[in-house]
C-alpha cells in the first residue's frame, strides 16, 4: 500500500506523462493507474494504459489484476481500458477473457459497445487464431463501430475464414440496407491486408470478383487485389484492363506500381479509351515504367479535352526525359508559360485549340470544355474588356468574369 503522499506523487507523473519513472514504481502504482483509465482526459488515459502494459509484461500480479478488472468491473471505462492494456501486452492467456467479454450480450447499450471495441481491437493485436469464429460472429452486432471493429481484428489475424466471413457480411449488409459509411474502405483495406499475408485470400477474392452478382463486392475485392500490387498477378491485372473502364482503373494504377513491361501496349491502348479517367491512369502507370516507346502516345495525348489527363501525360514525359513534349505543355498545359507569349498570341492560340477540338471532337465541344478553357485564362481575361472577348472569341460565348475571390464560384457559361 502506498499512502496518500505519495499518491498524489503518482498522480503527478501521470499528470505529466512520466510513463518510465510510472513503472519503476511497479505494483505499486497499479491500484492508482487502473482507478486512472476511468479519466475522461485522452492524455492521461493513454499514460495509464501504456505504464501498465510495461508493469504487467514483467509482474505476473499486475496482469491477473487487469484479466480480473476486465471481467468484474462495473466501470465499463475501465472495463475498455484493461482490454486495451491486455491487447498491447500480446499475452495469449488473456484470450478466453477478451472473448466472453467481445461475446457478452450486454451489447446492446451504447456504452458497453467501447468495451466490445476494445476487446476486438485487442484480439486483433495478438492475432489469435481462437478468437476468428467470436470476431465472425459479432460482425452481425448491431453497432457498426463494433463490426468495424471486428473487420479490422479479422484482417490484423488473416486467414481465409475471417475474409470469407468479411465478404459475406458486406453481402448482407448491402442485400438489407445497401452500403454504408466506411464499409466499402475498411473491408478494402482489410482484405488487401489479409492478401498480402495469404495467398489463398488472393485466390478467394479473384473468385469472388469474376463470379459475384453484387457490384459493390467485385469492386472491393478487385481494389483490395490492386492495392496490394503483386508482379504475380500482372496476368490478372492485364485481363481486366481490358474490361469495363471502371475496374481496367484500378489494374492500370496496379501495373505502373509494379512496372512490368508486357502491360505496356495494353496501356498505350488505354490512352484512347472514352473514360477519361483510365486515359490518365494509363499515362500516370506510364510514367512509373518510363519506357520511351510511349513518347509518341504520349504527345498525342497532350491535347487531350481533359486537363488531368493532359497533366499526366506531360509529367510522364518529364519522367522519361523526352523534350518533345515541353512546347505543348507550355502553350496547352501551362497557364504561366501561355502568358509569357502575350494576349494576342495566346488568344490565337485557344482559337487554334478549339478548331482542333471542333474538327476532332465535333460531339465533345460541351459547355465544360468551354468554362474549363475559360478559367484556364482567367487572368488574361479579366484584363481585356467583355466586348474583345466576345470580338475575339465568339464562340466561348462567355458571359463578363466576375471579379475579386468568388470568380471561381460564380463564373458561368451562357447558355
Amino acid at each position: 500500500m502506498i499512502n496518500s503522499e505519495e499518491t498524489w506523487g503518482v498522480l503527478e507523473l501521470i499528470r505529466k506523462g512520466k510513463t518510465k519513472k510510472l513503472v519503476k514504481l511497479g505494483r505499486e502504482a497499479a491500484d492508482i493507474l487502473i482507478a486512472e483509465l476511468q479519466n475522461p482526459h485522452f492524455v492521461h488515459k493513454q499514460t495509464c494504459i501504456n505504464s501498465l502494459v510495461e508493469i504487467a509484461k514483467s509482474d505476473e500480479e499486475t496482469f491477473q489484476r487487469l484479466i480480473e478488472e476486465l471481467e468484474n468491473s462495473k466501470n465499463l471505462k475501465i472495463k475498455a481500458g484493461c482490454a486495451k492494456a491486455l491487447g498491447l501486452t500480446g499475452n495469449r492467456r488473456a484470450t478466453t477473457a477478451l472473448i466472453e467479454e467481445l461475446c457478452k450480450n450486454d451489447g446492446s447499450s451504447y456504452q458497453y459497445s467501447d468495451v466490445k471495441i476494445a476487446c476486438a481491437e485487442a484480439l486483433g493485436m495478438m492475432r489469435d487464431k481462437q478468437a476468428i469464429p467470436y470476431l465472425v460472429k459479432e460482425l452481425r452486432n448491431m453497432n457498426r463501430s463494433v463490426g468495424f471493429a471486428c473487420i479490422k481484428s479479422l484482417g490484423e489475424i488473416g486467414g481465409l475464414a475471417g475474409a470469407e466471413a468479411i465478404i459475406q457480411r458486406l453481402e448482407e449488409i448491402i442485400n438489407i440496407s445497401g452500403i454504408w459509411g466506411d464499409l466499402e474502405t475498411i473491408c478494402k483495406e482489410t482484405l488487401s491486408n489479409m492478401a498480402k499475408k495469404n495467398k489463398a485470400v488472393q485466390q478467394f477474392l479473384i473468385y469472388k470478383f469474376e463470379n459475384s452478382g453484387n457490384n459493390t463486392v467485385k469492386n472491393v475485392c478487385l481494389q483490395a487485389l490492386c492495392h496490394i500490387a503483386d508482379p504475380k498477378l500482372a496476368e490478372f491485372y492485364i485481363k481486366n484492363l481490358t474490361g469495363p473502364a471502371g475496374p481496367a482503373v484500378y489494374c492500370a494504377e496496379a501495373l505502373g506500381k509494379i512496372k512490368d513491361n508486357r502491360a505496356i501496349p495494353y496501356l498505350l491502348n488505354g490512352l484512347e479509351k472514352e473514360y477519361h479517367g483510365l486515359r490518365r491512369a494509363c499515362a500516370e502507370a506510364l510514367k512509373k515504367i518510363g519506357d520511351p516507346i510511349a513518347v509518341d502516345y504520349l504527345i498525342k495525348r497532350l491535347t487531350d479535352l481533359h486537363p488531368s489527363v493532359r497533366k499526366a501525360c506531360s509529367e510522364a514525359l518529364k519522367k522519361i526525359g523526352d523534350p518533345r513534349g515541353l512546347y505543348f505543355e507550355r502553350v496547352i498545359y501551362d497557364d504561366a508559360g501561355a502568358l509569357k507569349i502575350g494576349m494576342d498570341n495566346t488568344l490565337k492560340i485557344i482559337k487554334e485549340y478549339l478548331d482542333f477540338i471542333a474538327d476532332e471532337y465535333p460531339e465533345e465541344r460541351t459547355r465544360q470544355i468551354r468554362l474549363g478553357l475559360f478559367l484556364y485564362y482567367r487572368r488574361i481575361f479579366e484584363k481585356e474588356s467583355s466586348s474583345r472577348i466576345k470580338m475575339e472569341l465568339p464562340e466561348l460565348k462567355i458571359r463578363p468574369p466576375v471579379k475579386g475571390p468568388i470568380l471561381y464560384t460564380r463564373l458561368k457559361v451562357a447558355t
